[in-house]
């Protein structure tokens, strides 16, 4: 990940810190990547008392992304702009659902990513942001296990379908469509 402004990182320590009261014991953001506004983010997770809930460890391998995905109960993405999310998809390869935000610089999503596989948060002010993506992170770390199952296959089979053969084989058909039309 990058720590820049159109990533909106303040946005996710600002909705934890506002989830906090409500989320399981022993729950991390974990925020991985470098940027300019890391150390401003590291400062006011300081600053909220968010010492102990969340990491910023940096840049990590690949491996270690995938590692990640696997063993967490969800993804943040706070892009402010963003419509083929490498990180959703990288998510949903790994079987984990992702929390998200609704708003027209990301509707790009919906062409791919079915919001009903994770849990998305309407964003129509930065107040309003903030409440609606705390919510979202409380379901998803409260979510019951059979819940979260089924949100973790539709990412699986989101993932599944993301493959280049997957899109070729889409293109194909489409042509052969167009093609048939004469």
């Amino acid at each position: 990940g990058k720590f820049i402004h159109r990533k909106a990182p303040e946005l996710a320590i600002r909705a934890w810190k506002s989830a906090a009261t409500d989320l399981p014991s022993g729950s991390r953001l974990v925020m991985y990547g470098e940027g300019p506004l890391r150390p401003e983010m590291q400062a006011l997770a300081g600053k909220l008392g968010l010492d102990g809930s969340i990491e910023l460890p940096g840049r990590v391998s690949q491996p270690e992304v995938v590692a990640a995905l696997r063993s967490r109960r969800g993804l943040l993405f706070t892009s402010l702009r963003d419509t083929s999310s490498t990180q959703i998809l990288e998510a949903c390869a790994s079987g984990t659902p992702s929390v998200s935000l609704r708003h027209p610089g990301v509707n790009g999503l919906d062409l791919w990513y079915p919001r009903n596989a994770g849990w998305a948060a309407e964003a129509k002010s930065w107040g309003g942001a903030i409440r609606n993506l705390s919510s979202a992170i409380v379901a998803c770390l409260n979510a019951p296990d059979n819940e979260w199952a089924i949100r973790s296959g539709r990412c699986t089979d989101i993932a599944s379908g993301q493959t280049w053969e997957a899109k070729a084989d889409r293109m194909a058909q489409i042509y052969l469509s167009l093609m048939s039309r004469g």
